[in-house]
């Protein structure tokens, strides 16, 4: 699968930004047309990794609400809604030429019926790698890979049984993986632009020893290990400049993760099959300046199987020093 991602991800480029003569001669935008100003969009990062000894900052709060199940056949079961407000703090770092380091700390706050619990979840690394530079003189895109991980320090075990597993911080699992980021910028007319992102993402599984009540299910007497499915995810997102500070984008996500597997000792179901989604999530951008920006949307999925159903709104500012 990720051989498959990785072809087709080069195979979109010579597509999209083919090689024939009338491609490769650099596009020629009139001087008096201002460069554009893109915040976002909502999920989808830049293939454009951060200059060396520069800092990309760009918090986020977001107000999740579960509100049903899809079941194996694609249909939606309404349940209590579950309400999670994560504080997501997104800091890139440019540490080489053609080479950042990513690091997202979080917190959360959950809440269902009554019971509520808040503290760290899991923390995103990950180390970028430029392997080709575009821009908007040159026919070619922006091209980046990175190697990721999450740092499970994020309560998943040894849960409060009666906390209806608002005290689930984290997943206990590494998930190692490699994202590939495409992007491309054109220009339309005068101070529109057109900017495409995509990425593929493919993540590992790793085994987690669980004890008790844990973010995977289980009861007091559960002892084991539960071995978390592979899962992968591709992103298509667009941005569209309206003017040089306000513009319109939209991510289109599909997530699909491997069935789950669980070896010990326990007496509730803690095998789960695999996963569908297929999300949107709209949002406008507003731009101060060249570097710094907000954006504001709302991320839905539209149908899923065997996963829940969701709605989150997002508010984020981007700072580049």
């Amino acid at each position: 699968m990720k051989r498959v991602l990785v072809c087709a991800s080069f195979l979109i480029c010579s597509v999209v930004f083919g090689d024939s003569e009338e491609s490769q001669e650099e596009e020629k935008i009139p001087s008096n047309c201002p460069r554009p100003w893109f915040t976002g969009p909502l999920l989808t990062s830049s293939a454009d990794v951060v200059d060396f000894g520069h800092v990309n900052f760009q918090p986020y709060m977001n107000v999740l609400t579960t509100v049903g199940d899809y079941d194996p056949n694609w249909h939606l079961h309404r349940r209590a809604n579950f309400y999670t407000l994560q504080s997501r703090n997104v800091l890139k770092f440019g540490i080489y030429h053609s080479l950042e380091v990513q690091v997202i700390p979080q917190f959360l706050y959950k809440e269902t019926e009554g019971k509520r619990f808040s503290g760290l979840g899991d923390t995103f690394v990950a180390l970028g790698v430029q392997l080709l530079r575009g821009g908007l003189d040159i026919p070619w895109p922006f091209i980046k890979i990175s190697f990721v991980a999450d740092i499970p320090n994020g309560h998943y075990q040894h849960l409060n049984p009666w906390k209806k597993k608002t005290d689930a911080m984290g997943a206990g699992c590494w998930f190692p993986g490699s994202v590939l980021y495409l992007s491309k910028t054109w220009h339309i007319a005068k101070h529109h632009y057109l900017n495409l992102r995509t990425l593929f993402d493919y993540r590992f599984g790793v085994p987690v020893r669980v004890r008790g009540f844990n973010a995977y299910g289980g009861d007091r007497s559960t002892r084991g290990t539960q071995y978390p499915g592979n899962y992968w995810h591709a992103n298509v997102a667009l941005q569209y400049s309206l003017t040089q500070r306000w513009v319109l984008a939209c991510d289109g996500v599909y997530l699909h993760r491997n069935r789950n597997r669980f070896s010990g000792k326990t007496k509730e179901q803690m095998t789960f099959p695999s996963r569908d989604v297929y999300s949107l999530a709209p949002a406008i951008e507003y731009n101060f300046g060249p570097n710094v920006g907000m954006i504001g949307g709302v991320w839905f999925s539209v149908v899923g199987r065997n996963t829940e159903k969701f709605i989150t709104a997002m508010l984020s500012l981007n700072a580049h020093f």
